[in-house]
């Protein structure tokens, strides 16, 4: 589980990456990178701060440097192809990112910049296939596919720049929900208590709680809750422990609680899961 400043992996030298993922969840979290989501053969919901954006097959979400953003925990994987690029690796073209926001974020085939949907579709899928193969002179040829997409997002997509006071106050922001998120990645297993994460944030519990449902679209409870049963998946796949031994592991008070939340977000027990994982293949959840 990742902390909610996601570090970009790829080398410094080489800041691109492109790729397909099924991964089922993924917390909210920001990075400095620019990231580009592609719905696949089935629809993908992504939460936006507040908004839970649902991606028809074939949808483009453009999401910003810094914004925060989630995959919310889903029944069964959901293939999505992904990129990401660091501002950095556009050398002198990264002023004309820096500091910007997308003021439209979801590109459809059938919709006003459909032909933009498209042409950035296209060049989607020639960098992944470069970087699936990768030939001769690949890196050269995402590079390129790159500066395409940039092309179209400085030429087509509506943007706004950031005023230094609305930079500085994101910042903030994003400090403070760094702080509480890295602290349930580290406490998860054990007792959180609202007034505690709320004192870590400099709140009060009632603008803690405004602050944290504002800026990731979860209550706090909801996001404990889904770290939690992430983690809880985690075990069940990867270890032997008995459904008991994973509930503490999880950070759960006991095992009702356990199967009562395991089943609002993944629509069945944890039994049912896994036997459904490794003989059905997600088939009937």
């Amino acid at each position: 589980m990742q902390a909610i400043h996601q570090k970009f992996y790829m080398n410094k030298e080489f800041p691109l990456s492109v790729y397909v993922t099924e991964t089922q969840e993924f917390p909210p979290h920001w990075h400095e990178a620019v990231e580009i989501i592609c719905a696949l053969e089935e629809p993908i919901r992504i939460g936006m701060s507040q908004t839970m954006i649902t991606l028809a097959p074939g949808d483009i979400l453009l999401v910003s440097s810094g914004e925060v953003h989630s995959f919310p925990m889903e029944t069964k994987p959901i293939p999505r192809l992904i990129s990401q690029f660091d501002l950095s690796f556009l050398e002198s073209f990264s002023p004309m990112m820096r500091d910007k926001r997308f003021s439209l974020c979801h590109l459809q085939e059938d919709g006003e910049y459909g032909k933009t949907h498209r042409a950035m579709t296209s060049q989607l899928h020639a960098m992944l296939k470069e970087a699936v193969e990768k030939q001769l002179g690949y890196k050269m040829a995402m590079r390129a596919r790159l500066y395409d997409i940039l092309l179209l997002m400085l030429r087509d997509i509506p943007m706004e720049t950031l005023s230094a006071t609305e930079k500085s106050k994101r910042l903030e922001r994003l400090d403070r929900l760094d702080r509480v998120l890295q602290y349930v990645e580290s406490h998860y297993d054990q007792t959180i208590l609202l007034e505690d994460v709320a004192a870590l944030a400099n709140f009060s519990i009632f603008h803690f709680t405004r602050f944290f449902r504002e800026t990731t679209g979860l209550t706090f409870c909801q996001y404990v809750n889904q770290f939690r049963i992430a983690k809880s998946v985690d075990y069940l796949l990867n270890t032997n422990d008995s459904i008991t031994e994973l509930t503490y592991k999880s950070g759960f008070n006991n095992a009702k609680t356990f199967n009562r939340v395991f089943r609002q977000f993944k629509g069945c027990s944890p039994t049912d899961y896994k036997a459904a994982v490794f003989s059905e293949g997600y088939a009937n959840i």
